[in-house]
């Protein structure tokens, strides 16, 4: 349950899991009292070292982020710049700068709204397919799982535990079909937390149209890294002949319901990952563990 007035002493220390009983042990940075910047990175900005493309030297791995259709159409890149880790959703970007700093005055009102650590996991995990001849959907932890030049001759149902490494990911498809073949990969969860979640999806190959996920179940809405809400078959094809990739959030509210995430296109490798919001500028094919499966929430 997300703090909110009235509030106590007792019901901030248990939020954030700490034996303190003192408001001066609970300053931004200690005790479970996550400094977002600090320990993730921004919405811009995520930690360790920036990456090269998964799409190659023909795209750029930065550039500015773009605003509203923009977005969705623009013929470029993912505008951000990949990480090996880290990176905040945008919707998080502010989030628990109101709890004070050591050293600085705190009272209890600070803690409004704030947010804590958690380690979400996916359940109820099935899928199925519909015309792609190579198809993945897994909630494993895995590495090295998406896109069309790495995995298109062994991405034939589940990977290999060969391939299984510290991986931030919650849920993942990917339909790979042949040239000029429609298909589509579904994948039915639930997610054990309430929250706000990275959505990291992308098209490679250079065959391919049509491309599109979609993402829906009760208490689940999808957004842009402008808070514009976005719904059914979400296109992620932009008239592109080769890569294309998108972050988006997945706002989560009721996890008792049972999510629904198609990707799929003609051709091409379509590419959906639902990851953690402490993750959002992930280079997608990085196997590095650091904070794989942190996670900022309310509840």
């Amino acid at each position: 349950m997300a703090l909110s007035l009235p509030i106590s002493l007792t019901t901030v220390r248990d939020f954030f899991g700490s034996s303190s009983n003192n408001l001066t042990a609970l300053h931004r940075g200690e005790n479970n009292v996550i400094d977002v910047a600090g320990t993730y990175g921004s919405s811009t900005t995520g930690l360790g070292s920036t990456m090269e493309s998964i799409f190659g030297s023909d795209y750029a791995t930065s550039g500015s982020i773009l605003s509203g259709s923009a977005y969705l159409n623009a013929g470029n890149h993912r505008p951000h710049a990949f990480y090996t880790y880290g990176g905040v959703c945008p919707s998080l970007s502010t989030a628990n700068e109101s709890i004070a700093d050591n050293g600085e005055s705190i009272n209890l009102t600070d803690y409004v709204g704030a947010y804590r650590k958690v380690n979400p996991t996916a359940g109820s995990i099935s899928g199925s397919y519909s015309g792609t001849q190579r198809y993945w959907f897994s909630g494993t932890p895995t590495a090295y799982a998406g896109f069309y030049g790495g995995n298109y001759a062994q991405i034939n149902g589940y990977l290999g535990t060969s391939n299984v490494s510290n991986y931030c990911q919650l849920i993942t498809v990917q339909s790979n079909p042949y040239s000029n073949v429609a298909g589509t990969v579904t994948c039915t969860f639930t997610l054990s937390h309430a929250g706000i979640y990275t959505v990291d999806t992308s098209v490679t190959g250079t065959a391919g149209s049509g491309h599109y996920f979609s993402l829906s179940g009760t208490g689940a809405t999808v957004k842009t890294h402008v808070g514009e809400t976005v719904s059914g078959n979400i296109d992620l094809n932009a008239q592109l002949s080769n890569g294309f990739s998108r972050l988006f959030e997945l706002h989560h509210t009721n996890t008792s319901a049972t999510l629904t995430l198609t990707c799929g296109g003609t051709g091409g490798a379509t590419f959906a990952q639902i990851r953690t919001n402490t993750n959002y500028l992930r280079q997608v094919n990085t196997n590095n563990t650091t904070k794989y499966n942190d996670m900022m929430t309310q509840s």
